[in-house]
């Protein structure tokens, strides 16, 4: 089984990389945000079109909090 992985550099994306790892799992590819934007629907699609993965695990956040306030809509 295939794995992507996005926000694989964020706290939650570097915990279910390193679990997955301790748990022998080797078919994944973890994506950090200057690889892939989550935000980008052009990024996501060529991710998800040139690896062809089983499982998408989206642990991307946007985590400013007065950031969302300020612009909801980016929120």
């Amino acid at each position: 089984m295939r794995i992507l992985i996005l926000g694989a550099c964020g706290m939650l994306g570097s915990d279910v990389v390193d679990v997955l790892g301790s748990w022998g799992v080797n078919d994944f590819t973890a994506l950090c945000h200057l690889e892939c934007d989550v935000t980008s629907r052009m990024d996501v699609l060529a991710a998800v079109e040139s690896m062809r993965p089983n499982v998408v695990i989206n642990c991307a956040a946007y985590t400013d909090v007065d950031g969302c306030e300020r612009d909801p809509h980016r929120a």
